[in-house]
């Protein structure tokens, strides 16, 4: 929460996620490439990422202990991205490891879900690098586009970069949300 609340909510496209793990005594490398371990402890690390304005997926590491950004600024990951969105994989019940429906971590927190979250779905909507022009338009069958990626409608495209959603379940076994 300290390394999600730290950041500008409104420069980002689509939602943030904020992945802790704890950095070894030997040198592990955060997300931007910076020494996220190699000190005497453990280190409890947060890499947090999200889509900036300019549509490019970034990431900047936050220390959990000392309530501290590790790295000087966010590092770009990768470029033509429309949105990044998050949904919460929950069980119906506490021992379960089965998801039985995806919610928004708001949902999980009214909801009171904490102790049931058991994996995270993650969406990308690419967009390519080169528009069409309008000689190519016939080719690719320029025309106005609708997406939704996850639990987020889009607005209509009609621009003639073509785009792809990408997404991934990620399991999270013995997880504890809190």
């Amino acid at each position: 929460a300290d390394a999600c609340a730290a950041n500008d909510l409104t420069g980002i496209r689509g939602d943030r996620i904020a992945l802790p793990y704890y950095a070894s005594a030997r040198t592990l490398a955060d997300c931007t490439g910076g020494q996220a371990g190699g000190t005497l402890a453990a280190r409890y690390v947060v890499n947090v990422f999200w889509v900036n304005t300019d549509g490019v997926l970034m990431c900047r590491a936050f220390d959990g202990q000392a309530k501290a950004w590790l790295s000087t600024a966010a590092s770009p990951i990768l470029t033509g991205i429309e949105t990044m969105e998050v949904l919460v994989g929950v069980s119906p019940d506490e021992e379960a490891m089965n998801v039985s429906r995806y919610v928004s971590i708001t949902d999980v927190i009214n909801e009171g879900l904490n102790n049931q979250v058991r994996a995270l779905r993650v969406s990308l909507l690419v967009t390519s690098q080169e528009q069409d022009t309008d000689s190519q338009a016939l080719e690719t069958n320029r025309q106005t586009r609708t997406y939704a990626v996850l639990d987020k409608r889009l607005p209509d495209f009609d621009d003639g970069f073509l785009r792809h959603i990408f997404t991934t379940t990620i399991d999270l076994p013995n997880s504890r949300y809190n």
